[in-house]
Parts: C-alpha cells; structure tokens; sequence
C-alpha cells in the first residue's frame, strides 16, 4: 500500500465518521420529538387505523435510534484504546448471565458453565465482556421455542498462548447458505432477530484490536457452536 493511497483512506474514514456524528446528533431530537407526541396521541381516543399508523411510527423510530446507537458504537469502538489486565473471567460471565436472567428464565432455558482458568488470563476486560455479552445474548435469544430442552453451554479455558471461549447452543441454527454472510454490517439470518445485524459485525472489529479470532459451527433447527480465540496480551509499560 502506497502512502497516498492510505492518506486518503484515513481521509475517508474521518468524512464517513464525521456523518456519522451529524446523524446521530440530528436525528436524535426530532426521534425524541416523535416518540413524544406518539406517547400523547395515545391518550386520546382514535380510529383503529389511526391508532395502527402510531404504533409503525413508533416501532420506526426506535429502529432509527437503535441503528444511531450502533453507529455510535461503531465509532467508539473504532478509536477505543486497549487496556490489558488480568481479568476474571468467572466475575465477568457471572454479571453477564445475572442480567439475562428473567428471559433465561422465560424461555426455560438451562446455562451450564465450565471455567478452566488456572493461569492468569491477561486481556482488556471490557472488550472480553462485550465479546461474551453479544454471544451470549445471541444463543438466548435465537433459541427454539418448539424444543423443551433449550441449552447454553459456555465453557471456558485459559491455555498457553490465548483464552478458548466456546458458546454453545440447540437453537434454530443459521441456514448453511448465510455462513459467509453473519459478520456482514446490517444482515440478519433469521426473521426472527430484532436487532440490525451489527452485533457479530461489531464483535469482529472488536478481535481485529487484539489479534484474536472467531469461528462457528451451525446447523439449521439443531444449533449453533461459536468459538472465540483470544491472545493473552502483554501489559504496555
């Protein structure tokens, strides 16, 4: 790559993050206006197609918002600084899983946890979190409702060189022809996602920071194995 060429790619990526930083501010009060005057409307009596028409105009808007959000987080992680600490992993699952409780318990979904951690796991701590959280958060949620035995496995191992983090699931699995796309920014395997389809696309860029790696087995209505390879870093003096 020549020096010109690079120049101008930073140039892009400040043009591209700079637009990004005006929609999330110019969009944010008018969504915040909206949501408003929907929430007012409501107490008003109205036709039923009245009433329909409230309920898109809210469900847009916070599409709109969670999609600023993911933006926002885009850009934050993009310039975050990497901190190496030696961290616990069993504390840091254990607040994850605390917080997904009430849909865990919900979907009568069993979590099973096996921690091998003898050695010092040394890594940023927020970045472990996020990767945990995210995939986490993605088994529970992409269960299968029509198995009475829904599961996540999580196991954990502190080896030589890096930290093993696997998640497994009996979920709805991803279909084989979407295996080359689930890390693609905005694309969703399953109609039945709420979200936008940033968060493994996020988590990527995430293991880019520190060299680490992701990999997953899936099949379609058994489930999906996903496992994640984090180096142990070295504390910057």
């Amino acid at each position: 790559m020549t020096p010109g060429t690079f120049t101008r790619n930073i140039s892009a990526d400040q043009l591209v993050e700079q637009f990004i930083h005006c929609c999330s501010h110019d969009l944010r009060a008018p969504l915040t206006s909206i949501k408003g005057l929907v929430t007012v409307a409501e107490y008003y009596p109205q036709s039923t197609d009245v009433q329909n028409c409230f309920r898109m105009i809210e469900d847009c808007t916070e599409k709109m918002d969670k999609l600023i959000h993911a933006l926002e987080e885009f850009m934050t992680m993009n310039h975050y600084a990497v901190t190496v600490e030696n961290i616990n992993c069993d504390a840091i699952t254990d607040a994850v899983i605390e917080e997904s409780r009430k849909k865990i318990a919900s979907k009568c979904i069993v979590t099973n946890k096996k921690m091998n951690t003898s050695q010092p796991i040394m890594t940023d701590p927020l970045i472990f979190k996020h990767l945990f959280k995210n995939l986490f958060e993605n088994a529970i949620s992409f269960q299968d409702s029509r198995k009475r035995n829904g599961y996540v496995d999580i196991e954990i191992r502190s080896e030589k060189n890096c930290i093993n983090l696997q998640i497994k699931d009996n979920g709805i699995g991803i279909p084989t022809i979407y295996h080359q796309k689930i890390f693609s920014p905005f694309f969703k395997a399953s109609i039945e996602s709420k979200g936008l389809g940033m968060g493994l696309f996020l988590l990527n860029n995430l293991l880019h920071k520190i060299n680490g790696s992701i990999s997953y087995q899936s099949e379609e209505n058994v489930g999906t194995t996903v496992t994640v390879l984090i180096p142990h870093l070295t504390p910057s003096l």
